[in-house]
């Protein structure tokens, strides 16, 4: 089974505040693009929101919120969500993410057949986003231990169990943060 979860549970430092899943990118909210993108390959879909639950309940997918009320970041929003969730594969993807496209998910699921058990991302324009992913439902032990003994960085939590990158052919707008 696979289950997608959105992530537009920040606090849009980045953007004075604004939540960044409501936030319109070509006349459409942002989060929108990463619904849209993962619907066609899930199973089930959440949405993993911590403010403006109204605003989001107009996507018509279940709402997740955080246990911690102070923002705690995407990592620990992993931790605490993904044991909670039915599946074997999670299809993860931030809500600010227009350029990604369901074509796009495919190339994760293909590379998980390749690569079982391993953490798969997508590398864009020379960046990793570990937050475009894949995740087995192996990994969630390792990772909310990871969590649990105080890592907040989603680049060591990497580092420390089985992932790999799998570059786009072409460069697509995976982060906006403006």
């Amino acid at each position: 089974m696979i289950t997608g979860l959105v992530l537009s549970g920040g606090r849009g430092e980045r953007v004075d505040g604004a939540d960044k899943g409501l936030m319109l990118y070509e006349g459409l909210p942002r989060v929108q693009y990463s619904i849209e993108a993962l619907r066609p390959h899930c199973d089930q879909l959440y949405l993993n929101c911590n403010r403006n639950h109204d605003q989001y309940e107009r996507f018509g997918l279940p709402l997740l919120s955080e246990p911690e009320p102070d923002f705690p970041g995407a990592l620990v929003a992993l931790s605490q969500l993904l044991p909670e969730l039915p599946g074997d594969q999670f299809l993860i993807l931030p809500c600010d993410t227009p350029g990604i496209r369901a074509d796009h998910i495919n190339l994760l699921l293909e590379a998980a057949e390749q690569y079982p058990e391993h953490w798969i991302y997508f590398i864009s324009a020379g960046r990793e986003h570990p937050l475009h992913a894949l995740i087995p439902e192996p990994l969630v032990p390792q990772l909310v231990r990871r969590v649990a003994d105080g890592e907040r960085q989603m680049i060591r939590v990497l580092q420390q169990v089985k992932s790999v990158g799998i570059k786009l052919r072409q460069d697509v707008l995976l982060n906006l943060n403006t």
